[in-house]
């Protein structure tokens, strides 16, 4: 999913009304302790990401070094992570759920830009750490049937598969 801000500079970019230099120079992974709501168009963060000790959003450039566009025949094109994404160990916090990833265009704070659920939350354990091996990210840019106001949005099973209704859709698997 995207939030407003992702959706408007698409629009403005497809139709002139803006440039690259208002998308990201870098994009900072972090990951989702909840479900962010579908109905949340600001994509806010606070009180879903992961809060436990050693945890940290993990800043990636926005180059074609780190994120690769595909064509399938799927979807109409899909942007997929090249490289595994590995976060620090955990440090404190417990057993945790982890239902899901987001991109924030800041290190701490801000909102999502994109982000994607699982549909089945993981569990981080102290001393464990996450890791998004490459390609398991998925955004895809793909027609899809339904209504525009479901409230469902994507959901992503073990196996990275996507069901969902959404015109910009994004997919994740944590291991």
């Amino acid at each position: 999913m995207v939030n407003r801000t992702v959706a408007n500079l698409i629009n403005q970019f497809l139709f002139g009304q803006s440039s690259t230099s208002q998308i990201p120079a870098y994009w900072y992974v972090g990951v989702l302790k909840t479900k962010l709501p579908t109905s949340d168009l600001n994509g806010t963060v606070s009180g879903y990401e992961l809060t436990n000790g050693g945890y940290y959003r993990i800043r990636l450039p926005n180059t074609a070094d780190y994120f690769e566009v595909v064509g399938s025949s799927a979807e109409l094109s899909y942007v997929t992570n090249k490289n595994d994404i590995i976060f620090p160990d955990i440090t404190s916090g417990g057993n945790t759920p982890v239902a899901g990833f987001f991109l924030s265009n800041v290190q701490t704070g801000g909102s999502a830009y994109i982000w994607g659920h699982l549909s089945t939350a993981r569990t981080v354990y102290v001393n464990s750490r996450i890791v998004i091996k490459a390609g398991a990210l998925h955004f895809a840019i793909s027609n899809t049937e339904g209504s525009s106001t479901s409230t469902q949005g994507l959901v992503v099973d073990d196996n990275g598969v996507l069901s969902g209704n959404m015109g910009v859709s994004t997919a994740g698997v944590l291991s």
